[in-house]
């Protein structure tokens, strides 16, 4: 996505009094910083995590065995759903 599709979504989702927060693994942190760099993002941007290291996943509630059987499809997208939630309330 480019910056100005972005910047699109960040000030429709200001004007809809809309917040988001991320909790990102393979992304490193791209997706938080596409939306940082939108002016005025802070109103509907939290915060949001980078758990990369198996260690940093398990804090956030990935279950062990769901990494070290590398089930990373539904199981550990929504573990990191619900733990991004649960870091920072917030309505996507």
């Amino acid at each position: 996505m480019e910056q100005k599709q972005t910047d699109m979504v960040i000030k429709t989702l200001i004007e809809k009094q809309t917040t988001i927060s991320t909790m990102e693994s393979c992304t490193s942190g791209l997706i938080a910083s596409m939306i940082t760099d939108t002016e005025g993002a802070s109103a509907i941007f939290p915060g949001g995590y980078v758990t990369y290291s198996n260690e940093t996943k398990m804090l956030v509630g990935v279950d062990e065995q769901i990494i070290r059987l590398r089930l990373y499809f539904i199981q550990y997208r929504f573990k990191l759903y619900i733990g991004s939630i649960d870091c920072h309330p917030c309505i996507l």
